[in-house]
């Protein structure tokens, strides 16, 4: 097939599948008529905020559309979440919703630098658990991030860790997650901004240490 064919192919396709809606009195909602509101979908609890990369940076905060619509309906409805059809995405690191430092106990989360022989040799609160540049002291051997996590509801929990090398995960104290992972991967963009995750369950306690995750 020529490529004009194609991307008349193509154009077809797309058109068939788009849908438009239009409104027809119906938007914006009036809050005092609401007695309900349901928010559906992974994305409006975890959206997507920036590019990847090198267009990727740690904002100090982000409203996300679920909490952007509880703080204007507080108080007036009741607002409802369900993530919806899983979209086989992997979640969220780690960051200030939820997670504290388990020194200050500012929310975010903690990275050490340690020597062979496990002894700190550098420390420092970060926003993210996602870590693309840590910051590297002349004897480093391994990179630590923990944090301190306090579960909204009992149960099984699922944690992950993304990366390559050796790596170890913990939660309270007990190890989950303990390997080599190759990087059998040559994409940049893969290797930095998207690396494999690595997940196990557990039980978490009301506070849970969170992971710590260590990286050799």
């Amino acid at each position: 097939m020529r490529t004009k064919a194609k991307r008349l192919l193509l154009r077809r396709a797309v058109s068939a599948g788009t849908v438009l809606v239009r409104n027809e009195g119906v938007l914006p909602l009036d809050p005092t008529t609401l007695s309900t509101v349901a928010v559906i979908g992974e994305f409006a609890a975890s959206p997507r905020v920036q590019g990847g990369g090198r267009g990727g940076v740690f904002p100090s905060a982000v409203v996300t559309p679920l909490a952007g619509i509880r703080a204007q309906l507080r108080g007036r409805c009741r607002v409802v979440y369900a993530p919806g059809p899983s979209l086989d995405v992997p979640p969220s690191p780690l960051d200030t919703v939820g997670c504290a430092d388990p020194r200050s106990g500012e929310p975010g989360v903690l990275v050490r630098c340690l020597d062979a022989e496990g002894r700190e040799l550098y420390a420092e609160r970060r926003l993210s658990g996602g870590q693309l540049e840590p910051h590297l002291v002349p004897g480093a051997h391994a990179v630590e991030i923990s944090a301190l996590m306090r579960p909204g509801s009992t149960g099984m929990w699922t944690f992950g860790m993304g990366g390559f090398g050796r790596m170890t995960l913990t939660v309270d104290g007990s190890v989950i997650l303990d390997g080599t992972y190759p990087c059998a991967i040559d994409d940049p963009a893969t290797v930095h901004v998207d690396p494999p995750l690595h997940t196990a369950e557990a039980a978490p306690g009301q506070e849970t240490h969170c992971p710590p995750c260590r990286t050799a």
